[in-house]
């Protein structure tokens, strides 16, 4: 039988031939790197969640640089994920180059094709900006965003000098640089064809080659858009730094024993407390300050002590060092030692109001109305039944001070700790409280904790909180008021 040769079928066949490859080839590309992406985005997210873990169960606030630091890093932990997530794709891709360079089978376009890929991603290398990608970290006296306007204005007051066209410059210089990467791709890939198409000797192994560059192209693709992720390897290392500066002093974050407290006989017995602040854990040889208290001892009962002293003396201190790693002593709870906890088991013992409204959790107006709704009768007392329905967002700094003294006291906690949360809730007279709405809640607080019946400790300045034992801390000993 002859086969006769059809050179019209034959084009035929070896275009539809070169389709379906290129589908297959394209289809088999994305889902290596969609498996390879969930992974990648699976590990990223993995060590985000450790890094918050760590600063979680380090439970210090950390201060000056490392504070800056830490929020710097976490600024820029976008880039950190871009480079966790390009990562497994780039060597994806990288195995695919060399399959598609044994494809080719021809020594003299594989040398110009490894040339040029070289030469592409040194020219991407130097024209990318990596610093239009990156958080830049401002000045005093400049102003960057204008998305925070309070922030700003305190800025302005501060003299700031506002660069409003930072963001819009930064855009630019992103979209012209581009530009120039795209250009650069279109150029070397037009190059490359051309190269391939002089070497080739018919049309089908022509075909061959430009299908085979498929995989090239994208790789050189890929490179433009990502070149700024390669730069930031060096914030895998600073995460593994924090996270070992964290877990210097980490704590068991959760305890699965549940703390049982004697309420007949409480008692807070605090003994030589020794506590210091930690100014750079991120050091080998962490920098601490000196002994902030030193051997203070005290016992606290079941009452509402009113902590006053001047600024500077510890009193803010005294809480942390009860929350926080001390040095040596000890602060036992009904023979419990509070920095043997986890702390999780800490935190349901101890409700601690910082000294800003700022501090108040982030409450949507569900979690407001179920909280108040479980103690309605102390919620009508306290005067809080006019939150319900009404975010965290919503409330005043005095309003957010009144709901926090309100869950405290209703909260299973038996240590309250209020750092100058009085401060912000107003003292003038009005038709409805005519002592003022300080001193309406302080009287309020004095009459539900002889029935709660839980320690109180109230740091503040020139302040009548009613039935409060009046204290004070001066030479890291404190001393009852008579």
């Amino acid at each position: 039988m002859q086969i006769l040769y059809n050179e019209e079928f034959m084009k035929d066949v070896l275009g539809s031939s070169f389709v379906i490859a290129l589908i297959i080839n394209q289809f088999i590309q994305f889902l290596s790197n969609l498996v390879l992406y969930n992974l990648s985005n699976l590990k990223a997210h993995k060590m985000k969640l450790e890094l918050e873990l760590s600063y979680n169960s380090c439970n210090i606030e950390i201060p000056g640089t490392n504070k800056d630091e830490y929020e710097l890093f976490l600024k820029e932990y976008n880039n950190v994920m871009d480079y966790i997530k390009i990562f497994p794709i780039f060597w994806s891709t990288m195995i695919s180059i060399i399959i598609s360079l044994v494809r080719i089978n021809n020594f003299n376009i594989n040398l110009i094709l490894v040339v040029l890929i070289i030469l592409c991603s040194y020219i991407l290398n130097i024209i990318t900006d990596d610093a239009l990608y990156r958080h830049r970290k401002p000045k005093p006296l400049e102003i960057l965003h204008l998305s925070n306007p309070y922030y700003n204005y305190n800025k302005l007051s501060l003299g700031a000098i506002p660069n409003y066209k930072y963001n819009y410059n930064k855009t630019i210089k992103k979209l012209t640089q581009h530009k120039y990467q795209t250009l650069i791709i279109s150029v070397l890939n037009t190059i490359f064809v051309l190269i391939v198409m002089a070497f080739s000797v018919d049309d089908a192994y022509n075909k061959k080659n430009i299908l085979n560059f498929m995989n090239v192209s994208w790789m050189i693709a890929m490179l433009s858009d990502n070149i700024k992720s390669f730069k930031m390897f060096m914030y895998i290392e600073t995460y593994y730094k924090m996270l070992d500066g964290f877990n210097k002093f980490n704590r068991k974050y959760d305890g699965n024993e549940i703390v049982n407290i004697n309420k007949t006989n409480l008692k807070l017995i605090l003994s030589n407390i020794n506590f210091n602040y930690k100014l750079d854990i991120f050091k080998e040889d962490v920098e601490e300050t000196e002994n902030v208290i030193k051997n203070l001892s005290y016992t606290f009962e079941r009452n509402i002590y009113y902590l006053e002293s001047p600024n500077g003396i510890g009193k803010s201190t005294l809480f942390r060092s009860l929350v926080q790693q001390i040095n040596s002593g000890s602060a036992m709870l009904d023979n419990i030692n509070l920095h043997d906890l986890s702390l999780m088991q800490l935190y349901q013992l101890i409700f601690y109001v910082r000294q800003s409204s700022d501090f108040m959790p982030k409450f949507d107006k569900d979690t407001i109305t179920h909280f108040i709704s479980k103690n309605m009768e102390t919620a009508n007392d306290f005067d809080v039944l006019k939150f319900l329905n009404k975010s965290s967002n919503e409330m005043s700094g005095g309003e957010k001070q009144r709901l926090n003294i309100f869950l405290a006291l209703t909260s299973p906690c038996v240590v309250l700790l209020f750092d100058e949360t009085f401060s912000e809730i107003s003292s003038i007279p009005t038709d409805e409280y005519p002592d003022g709405l300080r001193l309406y809640i302080s009287s309020k607080l004095s009459h539900w904790n002889k029935i709660f019946k839980k320690i109180i400790i109230i740091v503040g300045h020139g302040i009548e909180i009613q039935g409060a034992i009046k204290i004070k801390l001066i030479n890291d000993d404190i001393t009852t008021i008579v």
